[in-house]
């Protein structure tokens, strides 16, 4: 994403808010409809050039005329009449394109909302724009409403150039054959909140409640039991060995012997930004577990992931522990070539 954000505009670095893993909304200047469609093909093929990946662009007045505009070169370079990049034409071209936007397509709109705009004969996002306020804030609340209002050009969603507070975090990951012994359980558990707590730290961010929960099959024999319970530490950490003893001990009250458990996770909450923080009157040791968390970070960015951890967890993944149980099915996994050097393709003369 910063890559991203220096390509843009010749580098100058416009407004960025990034939506998702693939997705990303840029403030530009205000042009000319031809202007804005030379940026984008200019954009488009930087990113080929210098990422190496396809692209398409979108570009409207609000967030959601982008994501028509989106759609639209979507739809036109599959037809063979662009490279994926659209600008959203004015009034009354804007009108026509609208008209051809099923209702389902328009972001925001989910299939419970579609249900309700079809009994209502709206098939079309120009057809949804159309309609009168009170009618859409009654039946679509306040959000359906600034939808409309995007769709007529007025823009309500501004750029979130700062991500919102993290409310919570889960880690959780099916197993790929049924786990029975408690035992493995709490590998599988203390796993799950070790990669909870890689991303606390990444974000530099701290927790201090932390909640379990195992899963079998939903349909098999025998019959599907699921249960959780959720838990306190004495104080917010980011250290691993706190929740994973977290985990182990919560795991006592809601194990029952006689399955097969096929998923387990912990989810963690009560986070808040790692500084400032009020120390805890009986803390134990933060200054020091702060410092020894920072240093297993450093290996495992140096060494790879994995390369330490905690004992409770088992031998990573990859270092004699495929069979077990609670690791996934990765037989078909695709080579990952972009972030692993062991598995670059060797060319033989």
């Amino acid at each position: 994403m910063r890559n991203l954000r220096r390509l843009l505009i010749g580098g100058r670095g416009p407004a960025l808010e990034r939506y998702s893993i693939d997705e990303a909304f840029a403030a530009l200047p205000e042009l000319s409809r031809e202007n804005l469609s030379r940026v984008a093909d200019r954009l488009r093929r930087r990113i080929r050039r210098h990422v190496g990946i396809p692209v398409r662009i979108g570009i409207g007045p609000t967030k959601t005329l982008a994501r028509v505009a989106d759609l639209n070169g979507k739809a036109r370079k599959r037809a063979g009449w662009g490279q994926g990049t659209y600008v959203c034409p004015d009034e009354p071209e804007r009108e026509e394109l609208l008209k051809r936007v099923p209702v389902g397509d328009i972001w925001g709109i989910g299939s419970a909302y579609e249900k309700t705009l079809q009994q209502k004969g709206v098939a079309s996002a120009a057809e949804f724009r159309a309609l009168p306020d009170p009618w859409i804030r009654s039946e679509m609340t306040v959000v359906g409403l600034r939808t409309a209002w995007e769709l007529r050009g007025r823009s309500c969603l501004d750029l979130e150039l700062v991500r919102p507070d993290r409310k919570t975090l889960v880690r959780s990951r099916s197993f790929g054959e049924r786990v029975e012994t408690k035992s493995n359980l709490r590998e599988a558990l203390a796993t799950r909140a070790q990669r909870a707590v890689e991303k606390l730290r990444e974000e530099s961010l701290v927790a201090k409640g932390i909640k379990v929960f195992i899963t079998t099959k939903r349909f098999g024999d025998p019959p599907h039991y699921s249960n959780g319970v959720a838990g306190s530490l004495p104080e917010h950490t980011a250290r691993a060995s706190a929740f994973a003893k977290a985990s182990r001990r919560l795991l006592e009250p809601i194990y029952q012997g006689g399955h097969g458990y096929k998923k387990a996770g912990v989810c963690l909450y009560d986070i808040r930004p790692s500084r400032p923080h009020q120390e805890s009157l009986f803390g134990q040791g933060r200054k020091e577990g702060e410092d020894l968390m920072e240093a297993v970070d450093q290996i495992n960015r140096k060494h790879g992931k994995g390369a330490v951890g905690l004992a409770a967890a088992g031998l990573p993944e990859g270092k004699g522990n495929l069979g077990r149980e609670w690791t996934m099915k990765r037989q078909k996994r695709s080579p990952r070539y972009t972030t692993r050097w062991d598995e670059l393709p060797v060319a033989h003369t």
